[in-house]
Parts: structure tokens; C-alpha cells; sequence
């Protein structure tokens, strides 16, 4: 009987093995994990997710923070951003990087481009930001960070400026940046800036060390060693309770040189 049910069972799994096809096991597959990932991804507490509306309502009409912002409205904002890093659950984030994996988009930073250093750039009338993504690799330790500009009077020829770096875990909540390279595209783009690309590229960056103060699904704040506050961010060096899940989402980036605030959602096809 032991022998016939072994046979039962090899047999079963043979046909079930030639009855589905490999696209179909492999969504299959994709589906457990999601699932799998979903219950062990660590998520804000209540009180998280009030501040974090909050914040967001906050951030509203502040263009990212880049080109500054009153003291009083700056000053709110970077409250909200303290009592949100209070509430982290991931307090030892490098042990959790996989949560960092994917597409970001900057939604706040204490970097700020003013007075003398915005009017060289053309950043006023001429020359228009766009989105900052960030797209963070955890297999290759590395972060492209992607700034997007239109020129208004080049029949708005968009273009970016890629900046490429490595980063390493140097504590529970620090990773150590390192600057491999840099571009500007298309060459229209790059000639504008020609005079002034030490200044650009000065300001974005990333090379030091940045603090993950807060992480979770969908944001991350972080503090780097100028003194900016940027999302992705790393908090005290305390163990996590958490075990580490990716999402399979794609998420909106942060840059990696600054104290900023971020939210994950799905970037648009073919838009980096």
C-alpha cells in the first residue's frame, strides 16, 4: 500500500508537473511571494500614519523644499519629520536594505538651491527641475540618482543629470556613499551648463555618509553628514524586531545627499 501511494504521487506531480505551463508557475510563484511578502513587511504604526498625512498635506506647493521655504513653514515641516523618525519600524534599517530597493521619488529636502547659485544655473525662467528620482540597486550596492530638467526656450527640451554611486553599511542605520561618475544629456542640455557643471554637480552629490532615520513600505527620511535631511534615512542603532520583506511595488525616490521625505508609488512606463 506504502509503495502504490508512492507511485500515486509520483505520477500526480508528473501530470501536474505537464499540465502548467512554465509563465503560468512562474506567476504562480510571484503571487506566493507577494504574499509572503506582504505579512512580513514591517508597517507604521497609527501614529505614523497620522503624522505622515500630515506631512504630506504639508508638503504640498513646497516644490520639494528646493528653493526654499519660510522659516515657519520649514521649521513645521522638519517637526513633523522628528516625530515621524520617533515612530520608525525599522530602528536598525541597514539590516533591512531590501526595503530600500527600487524606485524613488524626492519629495522634500533641506538642499536648497538659492540666490546666486540658482540664477547661474538658469534655474529661475529658463531652466525648469523636474522629477528626482532615485533608483536604488541592493544587489550591486548602488544608487542612480536622476534629476530632470526642461529647458523652456529650447521648445522644452527635457534632459538629466545622472549621478551614479556606490554606498556600504558602516552601522545599523549609516551607510557609507561614494561617488563613481556622473552625466548630463542630452548635449544641448549639457552646453548650458558647461560654465556651471562643477556647481550642479556640487550640489547633488551624494558623497559622505547618510543616517536612515525612518523606513517603512512606502517612505524614508534621511539626515547625511552636511546636515540635510533627505528620504531614504536611518534612525538609532537599535535591533530590529522586524523581519525584512521587499515590496513588489515600484517605488518613488528620494536622493541619497540630503534630508528628504518620500512616497512610493508606480513611476510612469519608460519614465526615469
Amino acid at each position: 500500500m506504502i509503495a502504490s501511494c508512492n507511485h500515486f504521487s509520483l505520477s500526480g506531480r508528473a501530470r501536474l508537473q505537464t499540465s502548467v505551463t512554465p509563465v503560468e508557475d512562474a506567476q504562480h510563484k510571484c503571487a506566493l511571494r507577494r504574499s509572503l511578502q506582504a505579512t512580513a513587511a514591517p508597517q507604521p504604526s497609527t501614529t505614523a500614519a497620522g503624522i505622515k498625512a500630515e506631512l504630506l498635506t504639508s508638503l504640498r506647493d513646497t516644490n520639494r523644499g528646493i528653493f526654499g521655504l519660510p522659516a515657519a513653514k520649514k521649521n513645521a515641516i522638519l517637526g513633523l519629520v522628528t516625530a515621524l523618525e520617533a515612530e520608525t519600524p525599522v530602528p536598525s534599517p541597514t539590516s533591512c536594505l531590501e526595503l530600500c530597493a527600487g524606485r524613488w521619488r524626492l519629495l522634500y529636502s533641506t538642499i536648497t538651491i538659492t540666490g546666486v547659485k540658482r540664477t547661474k544655473l538658469g534655474l529661475r525662467e529658463f531652466i525648469r527641475l523636474g522629477d528626482f528620482v532615485q533608483e536604488i540597486d541592493t544587489v550591486h550596492a548602488e544608487a542612480i540618482n536622476t534629476v530632470d530638467f526642461n529647458v523652456a526656450q529650447l521648445s522644452m527640451v527635457g534632459g538629466a543629470l545622472t549621478v551614479r554611486a556606490g554606498y556600504e553599511p558602516v552601522g545599523p542605520a549609516r551607510v557609507a556613499i561614494t561617488f563613481k561618475d556622473a552625466s548630463l544629456r542630452p548635449p544641448q542640455l549639457q552646453k548650458l551648463f558647461e560654465a556651471n557643471y562643477d556647481l550642479l554637480l556640487s550640489i547633488f552629490n551624494p558623497e559622505g555618509w547618510l543616517d536612515i532615520t525612518y523606513l517603512d513600505q512606502e517612505h524614508r527620511v534621511g539626515r547625511d553628514d552636511k546636515g540635510n535631511v533627505c528620504q531614504p534615512s536611518a534612525k538609532k542603532a537599535v535591533k530590529s524586531q522586524y523581519s525584512c520583506g521587499r515590496s513588489s511595488g515600484e517605488r518613488l525616490v528620494e536622493l541619497v545627499m540630503m534630508k528628504v521625505i518620500i512616497t512610493r508609488q508606480p513611476l510612469a512606463a519608460g519614465h526615469i
